[in-house]
């Protein structure tokens, strides 16, 4: 492990890991530092009174980065507890149907895997095409009277297509089916309008595209959705005393939520929110786009490099590679002793997708901030090591 030793070294680090964990957003660490600074000198409790304005500001933010409204938007921990919490409440009977695709995320896997036990239902997969993308029909035809739900994350952590959210969730409203989706990496890099893609849960990631801090991120719940679930958890922040021996939930989507909550990292992502709207997402996914192009043709240069995805017009920040010529945990190693952040996509994380080629591969994602000149630099070390 190598160590920042340096200001110097700060300064000039190549991040190519946006799709982990990205730079914060400017502002993002003075909002938390001034925040924390304020509950020591008063107190939490009265720091968050003090900034109640502030901190409620923070959905109607997270309303308009997904177009929906404030009641919709629920604070959480990361993508996965909003998206476990969510549909461990759901109520599926034995043999029912979910329909995944091959780019589900991991840990969502892994949690229908153990709902498989319990429930006794059964997982529909739907293979990828060329470009690494579903195709809506596959989709469609999968469907039958027993499918309950269709499961698509936006953009797989193992390489970069987007995936077609907006057709699939037209065919999910006709045949009135719940769609969820989770959107962890696209949330900051792409316009979003879950009216459009018409889900009934999107949950985001702010440490991602966001540049927002980690430990947090929001969902959407629809309201179909939200009539017909009951939250497992319940404090005086999800639900009301009704009588002394019952207790009404709350209609809005803050009832996924429980009382304690970390302000700090609240005013982190509302900053890194509003950046990002002042920006303008649509400005921010072409800046990416561009500097993606960079990457792909610098790579292609470097012959003892394969690159996982094809290059098209559907593809995210996320670019993956490996190369025969040296182990890919080698590669990673040294490009971080070169101050170089990237990561690995061990094959053991990603089972379902078949297109990685039960590899472990080198994943890079370039933001905006990323520069040319960081993007050359990256490429004359990488081709260096493994050989042109």
């Amino acid at each position: 492990m190598h160590s920042l030793d340096s200001n110097k070294s700060v300064q000039s680090m190549v991040h190519l890991n946006s799709a982990g964990c990205s730079r914060s957003a400017p502002g993002v660490v003075d909002a938390i530092h001034q925040y924390l600074q304020l509950e020591s000198d008063v107190g939490g409790y009265r720091a968050a009174e003090e900034r109640k304005d502030q901190l409620e500001g923070v959905y109607h933010q997270a309303a308009k980065i997904l177009g929906c409204v404030a009641e919709r938007i629920a604070l959480i921990q990361n993508s996965t507890a909003g998206w476990q919490q969510v549909l461990l409440a759901y109520p599926f009977e034995d043999h029912d149907e979910v329909i995944l695709s091959q780019t589900e995320y991991s840990a969502n896997h892994m949690f229908f895997i153990k709902l498989k036990r319990s429930k006794r239902i059964r997982l529909v997969f739907v293979e990828l095409d060329a470009d690494h993308r579903i195709d809506p029909k596959k989709v469609e035809e999968a469907i039958t009277q027993k499918t309950k739900m269709v499961c698509v994350t936006q953009i797989a952590f193992s390489h970069g297509a987007i995936q077609p959210v907006e057709e699939i969730g037209k065919i999910c409203r006709k045949k009135n089916i719940d769609y969820m989706v989770d959107g962890c990496q696209g949330a900051g890099q792409l316009e979003i309008d879950v009216a459009k893609i018409q889900c009934d849960l999107f949950v985001c990631s702010s440490r991602k595209f966001l540049r927002g801090p980690r430990g947090i991120g929001f969902m959407y719940v629809s309201k179909r959705l939200d009539q017909r679930l009951t939250p497992l958890m319940v404090d005086l922040r999800s639900a009301k005393y009704h009588g002394v021996e019952d207790v009404e939930f709350y209609q809005e989507a803050s009832r996924w939520e429980t009382w304690e909550r970390s302000s700090a990292l609240m005013l982190g992502l509302s900053t890194a929110i509003q950046y990002a709207l002042k920006r303008s997402l649509k400005i921010i996914q072409q800046n990416i786009e561009s500097r993606r192009k960079i990457l792909y043709l610098e790579l292609q240069k470097i012959p003892s490099v394969e690159i996982q995805e094809p290059d098209h017009a559907h593809m995210s920040g996320i670019i993956c590679i490996y190369s025969k010529a040296k182990p890919t945990e080698d590669i990673f190693k040294f490009l971080r002793s070169k101050y170089i952040n990237t990561s690995m996509v061990r094959r053991s994380a990603s089972l379902l997708d078949q297109k990685s080629h039960g590899l472990d591969m080198i994943r890079l994602s370039v933001h905006e901030y990323t520069t040319e000149a960081e993007i050359k630099r990256f490429s004359e070390v990488l081709s260096k090591f493994v050989g042109a």
